[in-house]
């Protein structure tokens, strides 16, 4: 699953999570170590592993990952 650079963390994963209400989407970002301001952090302006923390939440919620 490709990550958008122009969109915030918290955006990102919750462009793959319909019908998520914002806390269970702020909750799974938390469990990849996304909390407080982290979620309105630009992916552009990730590092690599932060990137790759993302993209690792947005596995099980995305419907294309099977």
């Amino acid at each position: 699953e490709e990550l958008h650079p122009g969109n915030t963390v918290f955006e990102e994963l919750d462009r793959v999570a319909p019908g998520w209400t914002i806390s269970q989407v702020r909750t799974l970002l938390g469990a990849f170590l996304f909390t407080g301001d982290a979620v309105d952090k630009r992916v552009s302006v990730l590092s690599g592993g932060e990137k790759s923390r993302l993209a690792l939440a947005k596995m099980p919620v995305a419907p294309s990952w099977h």
